[in-house]
């Protein structure tokens, strides 16, 4: 199974940054993204209510609803991360490797300059603020 997540998740690459968007090759933002790529693997996590600045933990709440947390010191490729900034759950994305002791994931990145999915090394300071981590068990 995350051979299937992690093509599905790649075959999104390049899709172009956009708040609220969940389309494949259109645009995505990092919910619609990780959102899409399980819903065309045929597993509902759909969340349609976040707001672009989410209050508190409420992305972890939500996805807490639709999969299986474990512990983030177990996380593997495949997986879904939350990172915390500020008290805040801000971004998410999957992870899709691990080569040179260092996981790498994929994500809609919204950076000036960058505003598309990429794959890119999950650098110290971001893999600090991972806050949770979750497992699609299997897909329906």
């Amino acid at each position: 199974m995350q051979q299937e997540i992690i093509k599905e998740a790649r075959g999104w690459l390049g899709t172009k940054w956009r708040h609220g968007q969940c389309r494949k090759g259109v645009s995505a933002d990092c919910v619609g993204f990780v959102v899409g790529v399980f819903r065309n693997l045929g597993y509902d996590v759909f969340y349609e209510n976040y707001q672009q600045k989410p209050v508190g933990d409420e992305l972890y709440y939500e996805f807490k609803k639709r999969l299986v947390e474990k512990p983030v010191s177990e996380k593997d490729i495949g997986d879904v991360i939350l990172f915390k900034v500020f008290k805040k759950t801000i971004h998410t994305g999957i992870l899709s490797d691990y080569s040179k002791n260092t996981f790498w994931y994929i994500h809609s990145d919204d950076r000036p300059g960058v505003c598309k999915v990429v794959e890119t090394p999950l650098t110290p300071n971001w893999e600090r603020r991972i806050a949770y981590c979750f497992k699609i068990i299997s897909i329906s």
